[in-house]
């Protein structure tokens, strides 16, 4: 956040970067978490195309240091093709006749037309490149046994009294969704976004605190073994 951001003097620390790094700098820009910088030429959807400001932080890094090693790390590189667009310096596309693509555009239309056998070619010619790794942690020599916990009778009792009071609050829902003025008096909902907000804040509390009830539940035989 703060490549983007400027002190009150108005220097941006992208500036202050560049002025340490020199006019020359051949080092490594490692960008860790580089999924960051995604939205770097805009998106499609919502309400414009509007890129953010990290990642045109990250293209004008990139950019004012055409020397500089770029080394992107990420377990999420991008969630479309669309998100690549801060990954400039893997070639894929660009002016010269080495690239395969001469832009950005024609790389997203040709990825878009091919679908995912698109990309698994370019993620292989990338691989042989060298441009490319993805490593996995091996479970080689692991070994594991199962600890099964068996509910007492006080645990059971416990879970059903909690179930039964989600079951009224969930049987009553649509009545406080009248009451609070979201649902109209014959139900039909004044606000789709609210009521939908609404169960969709309801199902992952209950989500989120029976997985907590069950953790605590199972504790004493973790701590036993």
């Amino acid at each position: 956040a703060t490549l983007r951001s400027a002190g009150k003097c108005g220097t941006t620390r992208l500036s202050q970067i560049l002025d340490w790094m020199g006019a020359d700098f051949e080092g490594v820009l490692a960008f860790d978490e580089a999924h960051a910088m995604q939205n770097a030429a805009g998106s499609e959807q919502g309400r414009g195309v509007k890129p953010s400001q990290q990642g045109l932080a990250g293209l004008r890094l990139q950019l004012a240091a055409p020397r500089a090693r770029v080394f992107y790390i990420s377990a999420t590189g991008a969630t479309s093709v669309h998100n690549l667009a801060y990954a400039a310096r893997l070639g894929l596309w660009g002016q010269d006749p080495e690239y395969p693509f001469p832009s950005r555009e024609g790389f997203v239309s040709a990825m878009e037309a091919g679908g995912v056998a698109a990309m698994e070619v370019v993620a292989r010619d990338l691989k042989t490149l060298g441009l490319y790794t993805a490593r996995a942690l091996s479970f080689d020599g692991v070994e594991y046994d199962v600890l099964e916990h068996a509910l007492t009778s006080a645990q059971i009792e416990i879970y059903d009294a909690y179930a039964a009071s989600f079951r009224t609050i969930h049987h009553n829902l649509e009545a406080a969704l009248t009451a609070t003025g979201v649902n109209d008096a014959s139900g039909e909902t004044n606000a789709s976004a609210a009521r939908a907000s609404a169960k969709s804040r309801f199902e992952s509390t209950k989500q989120r605190f029976f997985n907590h009830l069950l953790m605590g539940m199972k504790a004493p035989s973790i701590i036993r073994a």
